[in-house]
């Protein structure tokens, strides 16, 4: 998972530094106690502010809390697009149904990207 990631964002010629990091974290159900394996990808951008970051759930098949930010002189050149089309192709590797946050930001993006809103989330399917 890292190396696909690191291959495909090298090809985005960022032009700031990057870094995939992926951390596996026991994911418990608040109600019952359930224990399950996740993983919590995050791609970091340059030495500020800039990422993208979401958990990847092998059990329900789905990218959830799906977070983005980018600097303001990152923005409008492609750069979140390119991110999010790289997350949701390594989702559809993964067999993920969907991809799916809680977010209020910037709606027209997100519609633009193919997310629907449904209740409180953000989500789109993958396959």
């Amino acid at each position: 998972m890292e190396n696909y990631l690191t291959e495909r964002i090298k090809n985005m010629n960022l032009p700031e530094n990057f870094k995939v990091e992926i951390t596996n974290y026991l994911q418990i159900h608040p109600h019952t106690d359930e224990k399950k394996d996740a993983k919590i990808v995050q791609i970091l951008i340059g030495q500020d502010y800039s990422f993208l970051d979401f958990t990847y759930d092998p059990e329900t098949k789905a990218l959830d809390n799906v977070e983005i930010h980018l600097k303001q002189e990152l923005r409008g050149k492609g750069f979140g697009k390119g991110l999010l089309r790289i997350m949701e192709e390594l989702g559809k590797q993964l067999g993920c149904r969907y991809a799916r946050f809680q977010i209020n930001q910037n709606p027209d993006f997100w519609k633009h990207m193919g997310y629907n809103q449904r209740g409180n989330y953000w989500e789109k399917r993958l396959n």
